[in-house]
């Protein structure tokens, strides 16, 4: 064994602390190409979701092909600037004919660029019923420090408010330890 090997010489073994895994590294060089590409393109980016937000509007033309005998109508979506101009300037020919049509705004992405500008808000989750068996210290650490850090905080503002009405009560009051986590 390896690990065996490594003490027989006197040596620890193992990545040495804090040098990071091959595929973290890789992981980490990805997600930076990524951001780089991403920040290359913002404005056009910020762009198409400001577009999304406002809802899209489109303008088409009719255009009839001769299929054999009959005549069919075509829907031809207008691309081109100057001829889109030309609509809204009332500059095309009258046996042209032309429609506008649209697309709703995207509630998604007007909610990303709020949230992205002005914050998330505050969402409250309300809690109620009954425990039906008795949580310890241990049990309530333990569920806190699975949380990301940021949750972890509020639980425990909340636990140490709630704690904190107790003794004002006149009950008595003991806070959990907050629990490190492990990277």
């Amino acid at each position: 064994m390896a690990g065996e090997q490594s003490k027989i010489n006197g040596k620890k073994g193992g990545r040495p602390p804090g040098k990071k895994n091959k595929a973290t590294l890789e992981k980490e060089a990805a997600i930076a190409r990524f951001q780089e590409r991403v920040r290359h393109h913002i404005d056009p980016i910020f762009d198409s979701q400001l577009a999304l937000a406002r809802g899209c509007s489109y303008i088409y033309r009719v255009d009839e092909v001769k299929e054999g005998k009959e005549k069919k109508r075509k829907h031809v979506l207008v691309t081109d600037p100057e001829e889109i101009q030309a609509y809204l300037d009332d500059e095309i020919e009258e046996e042209d004919y032309y429609y506008i049509t649209t697309d709703k705004p995207d509630n998604n992405a007007i909610r990303d660029m709020l949230d992205r500008t002005f914050g998330k808000p505050q969402q409250s989750v309300e809690m109620g019923g009954e425990l039906t068996h008795k949580v310890g210290l241990d049990d309530l650490s333990a569920l806190i420090s699975s949380l990301p850090a940021e949750s972890q905080r509020t639980f425990y503002e909340i636990i140490a408010a709630a704690l904190q009405r107790k003794k004002v009560s006149g009950g008595s009051a003991k806070t959990p330890k907050p629990r490190t986590q492990q990277s």
